[in-house]
């Protein structure tokens, strides 16, 4: 035995088993590459789940979109930035995106009350023609149509 192994109590280790505690090593490095890796997506799936969760109870109209702006505003504030507080403020400055926030809406809903009717008296037209039959009722369906 050499001095050297005498006093750390071990064998020098042999070539084989040189080679396998350099693939373990390089295995584990892999291991935990991958872990940092499947954090980070768990993390950004959280986040996720938490800005959508917040965009329903806002009532957003187009939680796509909310939710890309959202993620944005979150992106450039830090990792300080709190899910309620950017989706109110998504809310105060973007009020299109969400239930009864732009005045406009209304306006809009009010124009499309007709349309809405006319909708309505074509549906009742189809319903007709499919259970009558005869040309007369297929003829009103298409009147109807054409005129909405």
């Amino acid at each position: 035995m050499t001095d050297e192994s005498r006093t750390s109590g071990r064998e020098p280790l042999g070539t084989d088993e040189q080679r396998d505690a350099e693939v373990l090593g390089a295995r584990v490095e892999s291991l935990e590459a991958e872990l940092e890796v499947a954090r980070a997506e768990a993390n950004a799936a959280a986040r996720r789940h938490a800005v959508d969760l917040e965009l329903m109870r806002a009532e957003a109209i187009d939680v796509e979109t909310a939710r890309i702006l959202a993620e944005h505003a979150m992106d450039s504030a830090g990792d300080g930035a709190e899910v309620e507080s950017v989706v109110s403020e998504l809310r105060r400055t973007k009020p299109f995106l969400f239930r009864g926030g732009a005045p406009s809406d209304r306006g809009h809903s009010a124009a499309m009350a007709g349309r809405a009717r006319r909708d309505e008296s074509t549906r009742s037209s189809t319903a007709r023609a499919a259970a009558a039959g005869d040309r007369g009722a297929l003829l009103q369906y298409l009147r109807a149509r054409r005129a909405s």
